[in-house]
């Protein structure tokens, strides 16, 4: 019927160019029924250009939030590889003064400032520009207001219950499914916020944040659309969508491969570097106590039979190798998630060995300051020179101390532990899907036999 009209009708009017807006276009996504059709005639109206002129007159313009992909499955008849793209932007400044200045004249002493300062907080997005104009139109009483201040009080403190009508839940709503591809999508959107994946990547979660109108690119960069985005959805935000994701996602049996944060590459590398630092300062520690600033008692009671500064690097050595090839590659997601998500349990987890982490730390100073000086001194009744003689090998020995048991043992522990933990609740909560899967088919087994006794 579309084909009929446009070819016996609509390109009969007359001579001029016609333009056909189908807006909404990605509203055939909720669609049940086939829609390629639909696509292969507009295709089969650009290829009519050859053998029917009057077809060059014509252009259709399909407004709508989708990306090509998603709206035709047969690429062989697309018609989005024969048309142009038109990137949408927000009002530039010198745009929205034609339109907008006139509501503010009336309500405030320097619309044009006033309406940069709305410019300021929306990049121009002309839902949200709009919006604030009617709230500062509405609120502002006797200048004594600033744009700032509505906006807080108005769009941003409480935003769901202020979302009316609805735009901020409308640009979640696409991302947001309760799924891993949800994650990997937050996780994007969490690196772009941090500045580590702004670059352009045209991948399928970059296409779908974009899409969202949550970011947008400029200067082949990627960045959050607006200031009220980047108050709203923060990284706070993310943190706790993700965690509720994860959990749903838990708790519904699905793989237990889910994870919150998927660290890069570099962060391989910057452990890399940290156990060589370590290896590095743990040398110079050592060497200091036993070689340079060392005492005839330090080394009376560290054995010489074989120099001890050897042992103890090697030591060193093999925690340092440890704790690369275990904290950063067999547990390098529970680490990365440990030390950087902000997970409840997680901070919890967190705050715990930071706890044992400064009492290990206070008493490794005390014993270092104090106790084994003074010890050293007692023992070999050192009477002269004692703090050359006893204090200063053990304050050079300190860093050694420190790095071992505070950075690399402390963080074995801690890293091994809440992998454990991972792993527990992994099992608790395949076993309670178990056991409700298990309970359900018992039900359904209790009502057949009733049923059958009944029927009896």
């Amino acid at each position: 019927m579309l084909k009929n009209l446009i070819d016996e009708v609509i390109l009969n009017l007359g001579n001029q160019n016609i333009v056909i807006f189908f807006d909404e276009i990605d509203a055939v996504l909720r669609l049940t029924f086939e829609t390629d059709d639909f696509f292969s005639l507009i295709r089969s109206c650009y290829n009519q250009r050859v053998d029917d002129p009057r077809y060059k007159r014509l252009t259709f313009c399909l407004l709508g939030v989708a990306s090509p992909t998603d709206l035709i499955e047969d690429n062989r008849c697309s018609p989005f590889n024969i048309g142009t793209a038109i990137n949408l932007s927000g009002f530039k400044l010198q745009e929205a003064k034609h339109s907008l200045l006139y509501g503010l004249k009336e309500k405030v002493t320097n619309p044009e400032q006033t309406l940069a300062e709305i410019i300021a907080w929306t990049e121009g997005q002309p839902f949200l520009t709009q919006k604030i104009c009617h709230l500062v139109v509405s609120n502002i009483k006797q200048n004594t207001d600033t744009v700032d201040g509505i906006v807080e009080k108005n769009i941003i403190q409480d935003w769901e219950s202020k979302d009316n009508p609805p735009h901020l839940r409308a640009v979640i709503v696409r991302i947001f499914n309760r799924n891993k591809r949800t994650i990997a999508i937050l996780e994007r959107y969490k690196a772009i916020i941090n500045k580590r994946g702004d670059k352009v990547r045209n991948d399928a979660y970059e296409v779908e944040l974009l899409l969202s109108g949550l970011i947008l690119k400029e200067n082949n960069k990627l960045k959050v659309s607006n200031r009220i985005y980047q108050e709203i959805f923060n990284l706070e935000w993310v943190e706790y969508k993700l965690e509720e994701v994860w959990q749903l996602l838990q708790e519904s049996g699905q793989p237990e491969d889910v994870t919150i944060i998927s660290p890069e590459l570099k962060e391989v590398t910057n452990i890399i570097w940290i156990c060589i630092a370590i290896i590095i300062i743990s040398f110079l520690s050592l060497w200091a106590a036993y070689r340079w600033f060392t005492s005839w008692v330090w080394l009376q009671a560290f054995s010489q039979n074989f120099p001890g500064e050897i042992i103890e690097l090697v030591r060193t050595l093999i925690l340092a190798l440890g704790a690369f090839y275990f904290i950063g590659i067999v547990w390098r997601k529970e680490a990365y998630e440990l030390f950087r998500s902000k997970q409840i349990i997680v901070r919890r987890w967190r705050r715990t060995f930071l706890f044992v982490g400064v009492i290990v730390f206070i008493l490794s100073i005390y014993y270092h300051l104090q106790l084994a000086p003074s010890s050293l001194q007692k023992e070999y009744a050192v009477s002269t020179n004692i703090f050359r003689t006893c204090f200063i090998p053990y304050i050079v020995y300190l860093p050694y101390t420190l790095i071992n048991y505070n950075v690399l043992a402390l963080s074995w522990v801690a890293v091994s532990s809440y992998s454990a933990f991972k792993d527990l609740s992994k099992s608790s909560f395949r076993t309670n899907y178990l056991i409700e899967k298990l309970s359900s088919l018992e039900g359904i087994n209790t009502a057949s036999e009733y049923n059958n006794n009944s029927i009896e």
